[in-house]
């Protein structure tokens, strides 16, 4: 895999990729917050873009979080290991409560809202035990919630904002996915998982690290679209 940079020079790459290759090529770009604020986006042939919000996200599935806090936790036994990472939890926690921050985001994308208020910012919803930012937190989502919708109403009129809501709450509901897929990787679930294995006296690695154990271990189920076309480009080797 080479990085070519951000989406519109993938995409440009892709647009201009035309000509035969010995061997297939396929250009890759995240889903970001276009997958709720967007919708369509254009087709381009030998471009797949994720359903997921980036490529951190494929590898997100509980049982593979489970054996990764296992791993960094050699002191404690398999049990206590669980109990106090407790990564089921974290992931209810984060289908209960991030959709509606996650959906504000969109909306806020999908008006071109621009600043701090609309921004992704995972410590600004955080919720804290010891110092460590363990999970999502309600009170906080609803802040910002009003922040994000407040900014919104003020600037583009509640006419304009209705309309991004209507369109970004199809999109959430067309999705039907895990909000854990849905938010960034890497400033989330990740971040939030090596939190809780600091809490239990476990070994915080770098996320690179943890990326390559969570690739020897995840199903890869969160885009089954991307494994298909893997496949299918592996059949023209």
């Amino acid at each position: 895999m080479t990085p070519l940079g951000p989406r519109a020079t993938v995409e440009a790459a892709a647009r201009e990729d035309i000509g035969p290759h010995i061997r297939p090529r396929l250009y890759i770009v995240d889903g970001d917050l276009d997958l709720l604020a967007r919708g369509r986006s254009e087709r381009i042939s030998n471009l797949y873009r994720l359903s997921v919000y980036s490529v951190e996200n494929l590898l997100i599935d509980v049982d593979a979080i489970k054996k990764y806090c296992r791993f960094a936790c050699p002191a404690l036994d398999e049990q206590t290991c669980f109990q106090q990472c407790a990564v089921e939890d974290l992931f209810f926690d984060m289908q209960r409560h991030l959709p509606a921050y996650l959906s504000a985001l969109a909306i806020a994308r999908r008006l071109n809202l621009a600043g701090r208020v609309s921004a992704i910012n995972p410590p600004s919803i955080g919720r804290e035990v010891r110092g460590r930012r363990i999970g999502p937190c309600p009170n906080l989502i609803r802040s910002r919630l009003r922040e994000i919708v407040q900014e919104a109403i003020s600037t583009r009129g509640p006419a304009k904002y209705l309309q991004a809501k209507r369109v970004v709450r199809k999109n959430l509901k067309a999705k039907n996915a895990n909000p854990a897929t849905l938010a960034p990787g890497k400033l989330f679930t990740l971040a939030y998982v090596n939190e809780r294995i600091s809490l239990s006296g476990g070994m915080t690695l770098p996320q690179k690290a943890m990326v390559s154990y969570l690739a020897e271990h995840a199903h890869l189920q969160n885009d089954r679209g991307f494994r298909a076309t893997l496949r299918r480009k592996a059949k023209d080797l």
